[in-house]
């Protein structure tokens, strides 16, 4: 069975480079700007994973998460932070404790590998060899 995404993110541009850039992975990507309507799409949708920005509109993405953590315990949580200085003492991405109810974390512009490796890590997933030999040759 496919796994899907969600990722709220009141950014247009941010929605539209992940989508893009997520074409052709082994999961679905549903994307959303606001809380409202991923509430709505969280009731009415299977969904594995939350990806979500620091700042939305009534409800920080960090304590958005912590709510979904509490109806829906076993869904991967992933937080983009906006101002890390604010909210997370980060110098880099950080993976939590299983049972957080954030599960990786990183600041705000942010890799989009880096979050893709943290999507297969956490789906239990490997890369496609040939992804990897593309971006082996690109950094060398």
């Amino acid at each position: 069975m496919q796994k899907t995404i969600l990722v709220i993110a009141p950014d247009s541009e941010y929605l539209s480079q992940i989508t893009a850039y997520w074409h052709d992975r082994p999961w679905r990507t549903i994307t959303t700007p606001t809380l409202e309507e991923a509430i709505d799409i969280l009731n009415d949708t299977e969904v594995d994973m939350i990806i979500a920005t620091e700042k939305l509109s009534w409800l920080s993405g960090s304590e958005f998460l912590r709510l979904t953590h509490q109806r829906y315990p076993k869904m991967f949580r992933i937080l983009i932070a906006d101002d890390p200085s604010s909210t997370w003492d980060m110098r880099g991405p950080t993976y939590f404790h299983a049972e957080s109810p954030i599960h990786f974390a990183t600041s705000h512009p942010c890799d989009s590998e880096c979050v893709t490796q943290a999507v297969y890590d956490m789906f239990g997933m490997e890369e496609p060899k040939f992804r990897r030999k593309i971006l082996l040759r690109a950094l060398t």
